[in-house]
């Protein structure tokens, strides 16, 4: 069971190699819900906060229209998913979006609770995205590659 702090390397590799399904803690959802009130909260008070409602990098005093979040998050997906080459193996992209999954049931991101319930069924049907191995954005170096997870999120990968 997924619950944003345990994670071991041995449960990581069984979900990745399909030997373990996937649960998310319900205390973990709780965390998640709570992180996600505080943004629709943001929003709803029409607060000016970097990356839910202005642009990004250069643009970050561009105040975002609140009829135009939706297609600036899904333009974000799209933007970053720019990775190339020859696809990561089925292990790799698992054991990636079951780290992410993992991270965001922390409760520290504010997302909402569907796409971690997408990822779960993902994981647990066996349906993993192609992901191609070259290229990222940013310091992380995650940034592409789960672009390219978001995209199969959205219907777009």
């Amino acid at each position: 069971m997924l619950d944003g702090r345990s994670l071991t390397t041995e449960a990581l590799l069984a979900i990745a190699e399909r030997r373990a399904n996937v649960e998310c803690a319900p205390d973990a959802l709780e965390r998640v819900r709570l992180a996600r009130a505080t943004v629709e909260g943001i929003i709803g008070r029409d607060e000016v906060v970097y990356g839910i409602n202005t642009g990004f990098g250069a643009l970050v005093n561009t105040r975002i229209d609140s009829t135009d979040l939706e297609r600036l998050q899904l333009n974000l997906i799209r933007s970053h998913a720019t990775a190339v080459g020859t696809p990561m193996t089925d292990v790799e992209v698992r054991a990636m979006m079951a780290v992410r999954l993992n991270s965001l049931l922390a409760g520290h991101s504010g997302v909402h609770e569907d796409p971690l319930q997408q990822l779960v069924e993902l994981l647990n049907h066996g349906i993993t995205p192609v992901v191609p191995r070259l290229g990222s954005l940013g310091a992380s170096g995650d940034l592409a590659p789960l672009s390219h997870v978001a995209l199969a999120l959205i219907g777009e990968g």
